[in-house]
């Protein structure tokens, strides 16, 4: 007697418990809970990232930071978050930084976006481009922007649609520019 008390006792239990994980899971909109899954190729997640990559000539390319990154095995991509780099070449010495990004492994390639803010480290010529996407080529130091942007030095504002840059060469290239040149006159 006890035993069938026993038994049918954990078969009302069972029952429950596959009730309402049904009912749970009738609650959740289609495509609502995918964001909830854990992905299947994710391989390896680091933080606090600090790394640095030479070119063909053994000199710095890049230096990578960022406080989070999650590599994917499949596509062979990361993103990362709030990704800041250090761009280095022959010409001149450039800071990048956004509020996320992917690298294309690759290809070496950083697609950036939220808030990108993209600086000339020059005592003599400082420049700001900010613009809201960006991708960067980094085995070869060109970027390319396909949205809108302003760019910012001492005696320019400059707004543009696109543009392209090749760090390597001080290229800057820009596509329907509106533009004030503000010249110094070397009065205090």
């Amino acid at each position: 007697m006890k035993l069938r008390l026993l038994l049918a006792t954990l078969i009302l239990i069972a029952a429950a418990l596959l009730i309402g994980r049904y009912v749970d899971r009738q609650r959740i909109l289609p495509g609502e809970g995918d964001n909830l899954s854990m992905p299947d190729n994710i391989d390896y997640y680091l933080s606090q990232v600090d790394y640095r990559a030479m070119n063909d000539q053994g000199r710095l390319n890049y230096h990578l930071r960022t406080p989070h990154l999650e590599h994917y095995i499949r596509e062979d991509i990361s993103r990362i978050e709030q990704p800041e780099l250090e761009l280095f070449s022959d010409q001149s010495h450039w800071s990048l930084q956004s509020g996320k990004g992917t690298l294309q492994h690759q290809q070496e390639q950083f697609e950036l976006t939220r808030a990108v803010v993209l600086k000339r480290q020059s005592p003599r010529n400082p420049v700001q481009l900010n613009t809201s996407e960006m991708q960067l080529l980094a085995r070869v130091n060109i970027v390319h922007i396909p949205q809108p942007l302003t760019l910012k030095t001492p005696t320019l504002d400059l707004q543009a649609d696109s543009a392209r840059i090749h760090l390597n060469r001080d290229q800057l290239f820009f596509s329907n520019v509106k533009a004030t040149y503000q010249t110094s006159t070397g009065d205090s």
